[in-house]
């Protein structure tokens, strides 16, 4: 199976604790659709409930939100290197109340917070991968051998967080 034949697990479809993760990612980032990346993890329910838990403990981290603010500043120190928009566009714009200005700038805001995190995201997840075989090159019975992998990683972290805990 090639990652291009598989089907995304749409927030319609979505059962069970993949249904209760979709919610949860729309709260946490404030947003009103489950991003595709997360519709594909969805295949692998397994993966999803793990990765989601670590994803979610990360976006309330500090150093989550200081690499959101520095893309963003990032960005507003890149967007007057943009070229000018053109004549019409200028025009257009000239045409528009201040509130649909205003409007527009709000949504704008909003989408450079979301793409932002969502970059952020889909490295990290990108990262976490690496190392482990292409999904494409899976026999059968490879799921459980992954399964047991993802089980140990998991014990191994809460080891370490009990470790950190208790100290």
């Amino acid at each position: 199976m090639y990652l291009l034949h598989i089907k995304p697990v749409s927030p319609e479809k979505a059962e069970g604790r993949v249904a209760q993760i979709y919610q949860e990612i729309t709260e946490e980032l404030n947003i009103v659709a489950v991003p595709l990346v997360f519709q594909y993890i969805a295949v692998y329910e397994k993966y999803l409930v793990y990765i989601w838990e670590r994803i979610k403990h990360n976006l309330n981290s500090d150093s989550f939100k200081e690499s959101c603010a520095e893309l963003k500043e990032i960005t507003y120190q890149t967007v007057p290197m943009l070229p000018t928009p053109s004549d019409p566009l200028k025009n257009f714009v000239g045409t528009l109340h201040e509130s649909e200005k205003y409007e527009i700038t709000e949504v704008v805001n909003l989408l450079d917070d979301i793409n932002i995190k969502l970059m952020l995201v889909t490295v990290a997840i990108r990262e976490s991968l690496k190392g482990i075989p292409h999904i494409g090159r899976l026999t059968e019975g490879d799921d459980a051998v992954i399964a047991e992998q993802l089980g140990t990683l998991m014990q191994q972290e809460r080891l370490e967080l009990q470790g950190m805990n208790s100290r």
